[in-house]
């Protein structure tokens, strides 16, 4: 861990309550958290950091950012400096996770929530305000994404497109050597499977706090949609059944298709 003064830790300690306060505005803004739970969220965030009390008169934001990258990075520069967790990559993903699932609406509210619009306005609409809320909370990584490179190209079978995914960052050798002495665990079974949303992660699986799905009924069969963090094409979901099953090709599953 770096060292730090306590001029230098004073002000990481500052700038971490003021994007503190500038999360808390923006959950609010993205209709994440509502007003009367915002001393809530806001207490979450500041036991999380091990402050004892939230900044007095703290500057409201001038105006807030599109996502909620630029508001985690001071918060989480802090918690390297206070050694709550490894200055690496991964440690970082993993509390910036943590940090988000804080203010990502309960599992009950997104379903409430989604099937009351369904009921309403219809499926688009509710896949909309779900794709949105997903990118809102960081769990589609819209900063992330934006770094891929795509490519096009006419072909004889129409555009071509090519992509470099750039978006899931590369490890650095201290996280490497941490994932070979990663003990091995079988919980979640997979990636794409219930036990997912809340999970808090580790050195060789990803933080879910922030990840929410939908139930929905395939083939008088239970199944569950969820958009994909690092999407490869517009809107990238994905639907995943509710038990682990071998992938064969049957009648049924061409009724799962249609």
């Amino acid at each position: 861990m770096a060292q730090y003064n306590e001029n230098e830790l004073n002000e990481l300690a500052h700038g971490a309550l003021v994007a503190v306060e500038g999360l808390v505005a923006f959950a609010h803004a993205k209709g994440l958290v509502d007003a009367f739970d915002e001393a809530y969220v806001r207490n979450g965030l500041i036991d999380l950091l091990g402050f004892d009390s939230p900044l007095e008169d703290a500057p409201k934001p001038a105006a807030l950012p599109d996502t909620a990258t630029s508001l985690l990075k001071p918060i989480t520069d802090y918690a390297c400096a206070k050694g709550i967790i490894d200055d690496d990559s991964g440690s970082r993903d993993l509390f910036e996770t943590r940090v988000m699932g804080i203010i990502t609406p309960s599992p009950a509210e997104v379903r409430a929530r989604f099937n009351s619009i369904y009921a309403a306005e219809g499926a688009k609409a509710a896949t909309d305000w779900f794709y949105n809320m997903c990118c809102a909370c960081d769990y589609i990584r819209v900063d992330r994404v934006a770094k891929n490179i795509r490519y096009f190209s006419d072909s004889p079978c129409g555009e071509l497109e090519i992509t470099i995914n750039l978006s899931k960052p590369e490890k650095d050798p201290k996280e490497i050597a941490k994932l070979k002495n990663a003990p091995s665990v079988g919980y979640p079974r997979c990636m794409l499977c219930i036990e997912n949303p809340g999970y808090a992660g580790r050195a060789n699986f990803p933080a879910r706090q922030n990840h929410r799905i939908i139930p929905v009924t395939i083939n008088n069969s239970d199944w569950f949609f969820q958009y994909s963090p690092y999407v490869y094409y517009n809107e990238h979901c994905i639907v995943f059944n509710s038990k682990h099953t071998p992938m064969k090709i049957e009648r049924a599953t061409f009724g799962k298709l249609l």
